[in-house]
Order: structure tokens, then C-alpha cells, then sequence
């Protein structure tokens, strides 16, 4: 069982809504049960996939039941979020862990719409950081908000700690316009 994943981090002003992407690759023997870890900061996690009939948690690892067996390929998405200080927090942005699989491999891409100052805080040495321009343009296709920072992963595990403070607001010029023409 191989996994490839993209871990994308929406940052917002105290919080982190996280959507993991998992694509298996099956080979052998057809899997009816698939099992992941969260940190446990991580709250209202949910599966969604074909054939998901249920889940739940057992010894702090998700189980995820499927309503048959698949070989080949398929695909999970998992969602999160993760409240946090606005001011100097600093993130554990690892994403979902699949178990029992032989190989993952994926990418950690942090987005926001909001202002954030982004400083690496603990970054595995097996992490490569990546500019926008080497993302994979079908992950592009997930999200709209500029890019914060953005990571590749050839296996677990890894650590990667973000610190993101906000940037302070700026104060506005108090004008009244009588006419303007544009």
C-alpha cells in the first residue's frame, strides 16, 4: 500500500482548517479498513470517500471502514481544524498520518487570505520547501488564497513548525469626499 498525499493548511485569524488528500495505490490483497493518526490538537476530523460507511476512533488512531474491499486506486479526503493564538503561535503543520502503508510521500501547502508572518520554527532536513511555481498545477486547482509557504515530503516521519504571528493593522486616513469623478 503506497500513499500520496497533500496536506493544505487554510490559515484564518485563530484558526487552521486542514484538508488532507490521500491517493492509495493497493496492490496484493483488497483493504476494507483504512487507519490514521492526528495530533491531538486536531479537532472535528472527518472521512470522505467512496464507500466510506463509517469510522471512528480506537486507541487515538481513526479507523475508517469501507462498505467493500478496494484494490488499485483510491482515493480519501480527510478534513480538520485547529485553533491557535493570533498572535506568535506557532503550528505543527504534519497533517494526517496514514498507518499500514508501505510509502507516503506528499506535500504540506500553507494558504491564507489574511496577513501572516510566516518563520520556519522546526523544519525536518528531509523537508524541501518549494516556491509557488513548483507546486503541481492540479494542486493549484484546491485553493485560491496566495500561498504562505509550501513543502515536499519523500516520507514520514517529519517534523514541520511554523511560527505565524499577523501582521498589525494599519490605521486608515479618516477623508469625507464631497464630489469624485473617476
Amino acid at each position: 500500500v503506497q500513499a500520496d498525499a497533500v496536506h493544505l493548511f487554510s490559515i484564518g485569524e485563530g484558526i487552521a482548517n486542514g484538508s488532507s488528500i490521500f491517493n492509495y495505490l493497493i496492490t496484493g490483497s483488497p483493504v476494507s479498513l483504512l487507519r490514521f493518526t492526528a495530533p491531538t490538537n486536531y479537532s472535528n476530523i472527518e472521512f470522505t470517500g467512496r464507500d466510506v460507511r463509517s469510522w471512528k476512533v480506537v486507541d487515538g488512531v481513526h479507523e475508517v471502514y469501507l462498505q467493500s474491499p478496494v484494490v488499485g486506486t483510491y482515493t480519501l479526503l480527510a478534513t480538520y481544524d485547529r485553533q491557535f493564538e493570533r498572535q506568535g503561535a506557532t503550528l505543527n503543520l504534519e497533517g494526517i498520518r496514514p498507518e499500514d502503508v508501505n510509502a507516503e510521500q506528499g506535500y504540506n501547502l500553507v494558504v491564507s487570505d489574511h496577513s501572516f508572518q510566516v518563520e520556519p520554527s522546526a523544519v525536518s532536513e528531509d523537508l524541501i520547501r518549494l516556491e509557488s511555481g513548483e507546486i503541481p498545477a492540479e494542486y493549484l486547482l484546491l485553493f485560491e488564497a496566495p500561498i504562505l509557504d509550501a513543502y515536499q515530503y519523500l516520507r514520514r516521519p517529519f517534523e514541520l513548525a511554523l511560527q505565524l504571528s499577523s501582521f498589525v493593522e494599519g490605521e486608515t486616513r479618516d477623508q469625507v469626499v464631497d464630489r469624485a469623478a473617476i
